[in-house]
């Protein structure tokens, strides 16, 4: 048997199991090794990657959170968030950061 490099991979569709690819549990790792806004910008990664992922991060889905690990400092962040394209969530959320990084407070 030839000696296998299996590479993680993202596999969020269809949401929230995917096709159950073998080193898919390797993306989530990695996910949740990151700081949180590693994993914030891994989740909006996703929602341009997933329509579904989109309406469900605009919908504020908890369990969507909740697959990410994220903190609940960062959940009520981003509840406070109403928008209904990904574009105007983004440049809120890029709002938000260049507050936060002028206030020279860390996310």
């Amino acid at each position: 048997m030839p000696n296998e490099s299996l590479q993680p991979i993202i596999d969020i569709y269809p949401w929230p199991n995917g096709l159950e690819f073998r080193t898919a549990e390797d993306w989530w790792y990695y996910v949740r090794e990151q700081g949180e806004e590693n994993k914030l910008d891994l989740l909006m990664t996703m929602a341009l990657l997933s329509d579904k992922v989109c309406q469900l991060l605009l919908a504020h889905d908890q369990a969507l959170f909740d697959r990410f690990q994220l903190s609940p400092q960062t959940t009520d962040r981003i509840r406070t968030i109403h928008a209904d394209s990904l574009t105007v969530f983004a440049m809120v959320l890029v709002e938000q950061r260049l507050v936060t990084f002028k206030e020279g407070k860390t996310p």
